[in-house]
């Protein structure tokens, strides 16, 4: 893979450098009025005709390397508006990409999961910041043991890309919160309880520090620090 459908939580490091490499170089291609032929490869044709998505991605990316202490300098100047994600791969599914990590991200912040129960906790966060009765849903439908690995992997996969409520959002990062209140640093971000952006920055930091499972393992760590709000 180029560029992964599955999100940059699963990637170890040297993929997650190398897939913001291939960012910036489609950025370039855009930006140049270039093309590709899309009988060649139609995957990367996709990206190309949706450059919020491209940028997007990008801030997936820089958002996890940044958790990670990867240097991060090559800031993209398009702007993040409405965005039109390109469809999944259909070359290599999402199911096979997780199969892929599982193999060769040694590094990654997340394990590739080898059941339903351990990616929909591992994106629980993701999923309640933009519609609590899915994540609801898919507990029970887990539970019953209806629920099979690759449908949960398409579906959270697919989540990822939506908009995040404000509300759903302010309730998810006040739970991520009450981890951190155990920090002797946490009084020192008082100030920024009221946006959730910023509190995700000092989520971040602590959880970067002390690696609270609950909140270190998760997508919601970086994915609710990029996501796009609506009201």
């Amino acid at each position: 893979m180029k560029i992964w459908d599955c999100y940059p939580a699963y990637l170890c490091q040297s993929m997650l450098v190398a897939e913001h490499r291939e960012l910036h170089g489609l950025l370039q291609i855009v930006e140049r009025g270039q093309t590709v032929d899309k009988s060649a490869d139609p995957y990367i044709a996709s990206w190309l005709d949706r450059p919020q998505a491209i940028a997007a991605r990008h801030e997936q990316l820089v958002a996890e390397m940044r958790l990670l202490d990867i240097e991060h300098k090559s800031p993209v100047t398009i702007n993040v508006g409405p965005i039109e994600w390109p469809p999944m791969s259909s070359d290599i599914g999402v199911g096979i990409q997780f199969e892929q990590l599982a193999a060769t991200s040694e590094d990654a912040r997340l394990k590739s999961p080898t059941k339903p129960d351990e990616l929909l906790q591992q994106n629980a966060l993701s999923i309640m910041a933009r519609e609590p009765s899915l994540y609801k849903y898919l507990q029970r439908e887990n539970q019953s043991g209806r629920l099979k690995l690759i449908e949960v992997q398409r579906e959270v996969t697919e989540v990822i890309r939506r908009p995040v409520q404000i509300e759903y959002l302010e309730r998810v990062v006040a739970t991520m919160w009450r981890y951190c209140e155990q920090a002797p640093e946490a009084f020192t971000f008082s100030s920024n309880r009221r946006d959730p952006k910023r509190k995700m920055k000092a989520i971040q930091f602590l959880a970067s520090k002390y690696k609270w499972p609950e909140i270190w393992q998760t997508t919601a760590l970086t994915d609710l620090a990029c996501c796009q709000i609506v009201d």
